[in-house]
C-alpha cells in the first residue's frame, strides 16, 4: 500500500477540485444555454397561454348555456304569442260578426289544451 504524503493528499484535493469546478462549470454552462435558448421562457409563456385557453374555454362554455336557455325561453314566447294572436283573432271575429260563438268555443278549448301543456 502507498503511503499517504502530504503531496499526495494536496494533489488528490486538487484533483477533487479541479472535478468540482469543471461540473460546476458544466452545470452554469447547461443553466445559460437553457437561457439563451429561450426554453424557460416559452415554457412560462405556455403555461399562461394554456391557462387563458381553459379561462376562455369554461366563458364560451357559460355563454353556450346562457344562449340555449334563452333560445328555449324564446321558443315558449313564440307559442305563447301564437295562442294569444290565435283567442285575439277569435275574439275579434266574434265581435265583429256576433256570432261564430262555436268558434269560440273551439279556440277556447285550444287555448285550455295549451296552457295546460306549457311548461
Amino acid at each position: 500500500m502507498e503511503q499517504i504524503t502530504g503531496s499526495n493528499l494536496l494533489l488528490t484535493v486538487a484533483v477533487l477540485v479541479g472535478l468540482a469546478a469543471v461540473l460546476a462549470g458544466f452545470d452554469k454552462g447547461i443553466e445559460s444555454w437553457r437561457h439563451l435558448s429561450g426554453q424557460k421562457d416559452r415554457r412560462e409563456r405556455d403555461a399562461r397561454v394554456d391557462a387563458e385557453l381553459r379561462a376562455l374555454a369554461g366563458r364560451l362554455t357559460q355563454a353556450e348555456n346562457r344562449l340555449t336557455r334563452g333560445d328555449q325561453r324564446f321558443d315558449g314566447i313564440e307559442g305563447d304569442l301564437t295562442q294569444l294572436l290565435n283567442a285575439m283573432n277569435g275574439y275579434l271575429l266574434h265581435q265583429i260578426t256576433g256570432n261564430s260563438v262555436d268558434r269560440l268555443k273551439e279556440i277556447k278549448a285550444d287555448l285550455d289544451e295549451y296552457m295546460a301543456r306549457r311548461r
